[in-house]
């Protein structure tokens, strides 16, 4: 099969460059995107400039882009997801990528657009994901988890049965969620930490078990 969708990386940062070999390893079992560059929607590149072997794009292709652009997000924070997915969510195209070695049920219903699933995560079944969810590296998601819009799972986060992540939730790295657990919209969940209650809406949650440390107000993402 030849390369059918051309496809750009907004951020060429660490996570861009992750988000890289995942379309690499995904093109591995046919071709299926053609990668124009990174594209760093809050600057211009010097003329010439590469990553990693991939052209960085100056970032008015994201203003005037070409009817059959495709776009990922290659930034890892949800409230930066949230602010590029307003700006440009009806003028790219926004595949799902999921690493081809990631396990899951034919009860996952990838319910948005624009999710990237990475490499050896296990999903089991009745998972529901929305828009421009991140599953990191080598995670687990139980059965009955409903993951919100623009929420971010860490490498090795552990998501229990019947959970619910909310709207722009950040899981840090290594993280335990028990079962039947709410985290709350816009909240953070600190890495290793162990959910064994609610997590209230724009908090901060450390610890073992996990307790809130930190308080936002509504709206936070908005701003930063």
């Amino acid at each position: 099969m030849g390369i059918t969708k051309p496809i750009v990386i907004i951020g060429s940062g660490g996570f861009g460059r992750e988000v890289l070999t995942l379309l690499e390893d995904i093109n591995s079992e046919g071709s299926q995107f053609e990668i124009l560059g990174f594209v760093n929607s809050d600057r211009d590149e010097p003329e010439g400039s590469f990553v990693d072997g991939i052209p960085l794009l100056n970032r008015k292709i994201l203003a005037n882009p070409p009817k059959d652009l495709n776009g990922v997000i290659g930034i890892g924070f949800p409230a930066v997801k949230f602010q590029l997915w307003q700006q440009f969510r009806d003028s790219l195209f926004w595949p799902n990528l999921i690493h081809p070695t990631v396990v899951q049920s034919k009860r996952v219903r990838l319910a948005g657009k624009g999710i990237v699933i990475t490499a050896g995560n296990i999903l089991t079944t009745n998972i529901e994901i929305a828009d421009q969810v991140m599953i990191n590296l080598a995670s687990t998601v139980g059965h009955d988890v409903r993951l919100g819009a623009f929420s971010v799972v860490s490498p090795s986060v552990s998501i229990s049965g019947g959970v619910t992540v909310g709207t722009g939730a950040n899981i840090g790295t290594g993280a335990v969620i028990n079962p039947q657990i709410a985290v709350g919209e816009w909240s953070i969940v600190g890495a290793g930490t162990v959910v064994t209650r609610e997590v209230p809406p724009n908090s901060t949650v450390v610890g073992v078990p996990g307790a809130v440390v930190k308080e936002r107000s509504v709206g936070w993402q908005l701003a930063s």
